[in-house]
């Protein structure tokens, strides 16, 4: 994912700066909900975001709308996920034994004690 700046015009005509998040790819992905305020933890941290804001006045100007269909035209991407393992197969894989687990009858008699 890659952060940047990009200049806004607002609804009511004002510019700001807003956060824009890319896929690798340069699809745009979404941006931030409220325009951005520069803000450092020392001087040399401000600069820098100040002149990355800068750079983002040489792009073209986006509005919201404009945003929103382009992120909207952007094809779903299925979640990447990896093999499902199960509970035993995870202890197993990890070496634990489940001694510890108590197993139903126990927890049936006891909960039927209350």
């Amino acid at each position: 994912m890659i952060i940047t700046y990009r200049v806004f015009q607002e609804e009511n005509g004002q510019f700001t700066i807003r956060e824009v998040f890319y896929e690798r790819d340069g699809q745009m992905i979404t941006y931030s909900a409220s325009p951005v305020t520069p803000i450092g933890g020392s001087l040399s941290e401000l600069t820098q975001e100040l002149a990355w804001m800068v750079e983002a006045l040489a792009a073209p100007v986006l509005t919201l709308t404009e945003a929103d269909a382009e992120i909207a035209r952007q094809p779903s991407q299925p979640k990447q996920t990896g093999p499902n393992v199960s509970h035993e197969e995870l202890v197993a894989k990890l070496g634990l034994t489940l001694e510890n687990e108590p197993d139903a009858e126990a927890v049936l008699s006891v909960n039927a004690g209350d």
